[in-house]
Protein backbone atom coordinates (compact mmCIF):
# COMPACT_ATOMS: atom_id res chain seq x y z
CA UNK A 1 0.00 0.00 0.00
CA UNK A 2 2.88 2.35 0.63
CA UNK A 3 3.64 2.35 -3.10
CA UNK A 4 0.06 3.26 -3.98
CA UNK A 5 -0.05 6.22 -1.62
CA UNK A 6 3.57 7.33 -1.83
CA UNK A 7 3.87 7.33 -5.61
CA UNK A 8 0.32 7.49 -6.98
CA UNK A 9 -1.75 9.47 -4.48
CA UNK A 10 -3.76 6.35 -3.70
CA UNK A 11 -4.41 5.22 -7.28
CA UNK A 12 -3.64 1.55 -7.97
CA UNK A 13 -1.28 0.97 -10.90
CA UNK A 14 0.37 -2.02 -12.59
CA UNK A 15 3.36 -1.99 -10.22
CA UNK A 16 1.08 -2.22 -7.19
CA UNK A 17 -0.84 -5.09 -8.81
CA UNK A 18 2.43 -6.96 -9.46
CA UNK A 19 3.18 -6.76 -5.74
CA UNK A 20 -0.39 -7.44 -4.59
CA UNK A 21 -2.42 -9.24 -7.29
CA UNK A 22 -5.63 -8.91 -5.24
CA UNK A 23 -5.61 -5.21 -6.13
CA UNK A 24 -6.35 -5.93 -9.81
CA UNK A 25 -10.00 -4.90 -9.45
CA UNK A 26 -8.81 -1.47 -8.23
CA UNK A 27 -6.58 -0.72 -11.25
CA UNK A 28 -6.81 2.94 -12.16
CA UNK A 29 -9.01 3.72 -9.15
CA UNK A 30 -8.19 5.23 -5.79
CA UNK A 31 -7.84 2.61 -3.07
CA UNK A 32 -9.44 3.77 0.15
CA UNK A 33 -7.76 2.43 3.27
CA UNK A 34 -10.12 0.97 5.83
CA UNK A 35 -9.71 1.92 9.47
CA UNK A 36 -8.85 -1.71 10.32
CA UNK A 37 -5.98 -1.62 7.79
CA UNK A 38 -4.54 1.50 9.37
CA UNK A 39 -4.94 0.05 12.87
CA UNK A 40 -3.22 -3.19 11.78
CA UNK A 41 -0.34 -1.20 10.28
CA UNK A 42 0.09 0.84 13.46
CA UNK A 43 0.01 -2.35 15.54
CA UNK A 44 2.73 -3.83 13.33
CA UNK A 45 4.86 -0.73 13.83
CA UNK A 46 4.40 -0.97 17.57
CA UNK A 47 5.39 -4.65 17.56
CA UNK A 48 8.48 -3.87 15.49
CA UNK A 49 9.41 -1.09 17.91
CA UNK A 50 9.02 -3.43 20.89
CA UNK A 51 11.22 -6.06 19.21
CA UNK A 52 13.94 -3.50 18.46
CA UNK A 53 13.91 -2.20 22.03
CA UNK A 54 14.25 -5.76 23.38
CA UNK A 55 17.21 -6.42 21.09
CA UNK A 56 18.86 -3.18 22.14
CA UNK A 57 18.29 -3.91 25.81
CA UNK A 58 19.84 -7.35 25.34
CA UNK A 59 22.82 -5.77 23.58
CA UNK A 60 23.11 -3.30 26.43
CA UNK A 61 23.29 -6.05 29.04
CA UNK A 62 25.90 -7.91 27.00
CA UNK A 63 28.47 -5.12 27.17
CA UNK A 64 27.39 -3.04 24.19
CA UNK A 65 25.69 -0.42 26.36
CA UNK A 66 27.02 2.71 24.63
CA UNK A 67 25.80 1.71 21.15
CA UNK A 68 22.48 0.49 22.52
CA UNK A 69 21.86 3.75 24.41
CA UNK A 70 22.61 5.74 21.26
CA UNK A 71 20.10 3.73 19.26
CA UNK A 72 17.40 3.73 21.93
CA UNK A 73 17.72 7.49 22.36
CA UNK A 74 16.79 7.85 18.69
CA UNK A 75 13.66 5.78 19.26
CA UNK A 76 12.36 7.63 22.31
CA UNK A 77 10.39 10.11 20.22
CA UNK A 78 8.49 7.30 18.47
CA UNK A 79 4.87 8.57 18.22
CA UNK A 80 3.60 4.99 17.88
CA UNK A 81 5.02 3.95 21.22
CA UNK A 82 2.63 4.13 24.18
CA UNK A 83 3.42 7.07 26.46
CA UNK A 84 4.17 4.78 29.43
CA UNK A 85 6.87 2.93 27.48
CA UNK A 86 8.49 6.19 26.35
CA UNK A 87 8.82 7.27 29.98
CA UNK A 88 10.45 3.94 30.89
CA UNK A 89 13.22 4.49 28.31
CA UNK A 90 13.92 8.09 29.21
CA UNK A 91 15.99 7.22 32.30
Amino acid sequence: MRHVYEHNLGVVDADAIKKVPDLAAWRGRKYVLARREIEAFLQSLNEAYDAIVKLLEAASSSGQAKAARRLVSGLEGNPYQPQEQRREHEG
